[in-house]
């Protein structure tokens, strides 16, 4: 009767323990789980806050600002093909954007999405040529141009690298200019 008395006790805990160990593997998946969603929103503000920066620096040509919140690697693609290697070659363009254009403005549209270190976002950069773009003279007429970015970061929500798509054809249009078929 003692050993199974004895037995008993000992299935008993066996069963026990083990229920226990399994109850506190659910509890530390859950913290886990917590854990990482805690981090992911965290990056998204920092994200977030990181475009807000850009979207401002681009709207105010504020170079200091710009600089905050970009790596000094920054490249930059344009409909696909890599056109800037440096921090200090986007900033040139930006600024050619400001010396050709007043009142520029980029307006993010949409909700922008985060994933995976990178925003999404839809914008629409408008001005008025009223200065010397891209080697032409200002021809004086707005654009309105809709666009999509992609923006990618470091894991301390720096902008590292931006994909930009936009209709060149169309900004070319609304400044004027008449592209031709080739004979």
């Amino acid at each position: 009767m003692k050993i199974l008395k004895l037995l008993f006790i000992t299935l008993f805990l066996a069963f026990s323990s083990c229920e226990s160990n399994a109850k506190k593997e659910r509890k530390l998946e859950e913290v886990e789980k917590e854990m990482a969603h805690t981090r992911i929103e965290r990056m998204e503000k920092d994200i977030g806050a990181t475009l807000n920066d850009i979207q401002e620096a681009w709207n105010t040509n504020n170079k200091t600002l710009f600089r905050k919140v970009t790596n000094e690697d920054l490249t930059r693609f344009t409909n696909g093909k890599k056109e800037i290697s440096t921090r200090a070659e986007y900033l040139n363009m930006m600024n050619s954007f400001h010396e050709g254009f007043s009142n520029v403005n980029v307006e993010i549209t949409g909700e922008t999405q985060f994933a995976d270190h990178k925003s999404y976002s839809s914008f629409i950069f408008s001005g008025d040529n009223t200065g010397d773009f891209m080697g032409n003279p200002p021809t004086q007429r707005s654009v309105s141009i809709i666009g999509f970015s992609i923006w990618s970061y470091n894991e301390d929500g720096i902008a590292i690298q931006e994909e930009v798509y936009y209709d060149n054809h169309e900004l070319l249009n609304q400044l004027g200019y008449v592209t031709s078929f080739p004979e």
